[in-house]
């Protein structure tokens, strides 16, 4: 391999790894929206517990669910380990939404501070995945 073979094989190695890191940051705009799922369907649950919350706030979880992933499946490709981090992300969220649903039904039905603090730390898991997707999407820095 001469000089230049090797030179245009280097740019345009870096070209396409340009174009796949780019291609990552849908990834973090859908880990955000799930943070906002996270988030806020916890809260309303735990503010308001009423059947009337569960039979307003499921189908408007499993729409936002559906929308997310209509979102995802459209997207052309998925980087290297991004299988990982989505199933990492999905299992912290369900052991802490579990967590906080099953004890806070039961122990602080109507106890603002856990209720609050409990949707935050169920948004915590996917905004983690977002700001490592939006990171590693980014070009490196000389």
């Amino acid at each position: 391999m001469q000089r230049e073979e090797a030179l245009e094989a280097l740019v345009a190695a870096q070209d396409i790894t340009s174009r796949v890191r780019s291609r990552g940051r849908w990834y973090a705009v859908y880990a955000s929206g799930f943070a906002g799922v996270a988030f806020s369907f916890p809260l309303a649950l735990g503010l308001a517990p009423a059947p009337a919350t569960v039979a307003v706030g499921m189908p408007l979880v499993l729409a936002a669910i559906l929308g997310l992933s209509v979102y995802a499946y459209r997207q052309p490709m998925a980087p290297y380990r991004y299988g990982r981090l989505h199933v990492g992300m999905i299992a912290c969220w369900g052991v802490l939404h579990s967590i906080t649903m099953v004890v806070g039904m039961t122990a602080f039905k109507d106890v603002l501070w856990w209720w609050a603090a409990m949707a935050l730390l169920c948004a915590v898991p996917p905004l983690t995945a977002a700001v490592y997707a939006r990171a590693h999407s980014e070009e490196p820095r000389a």
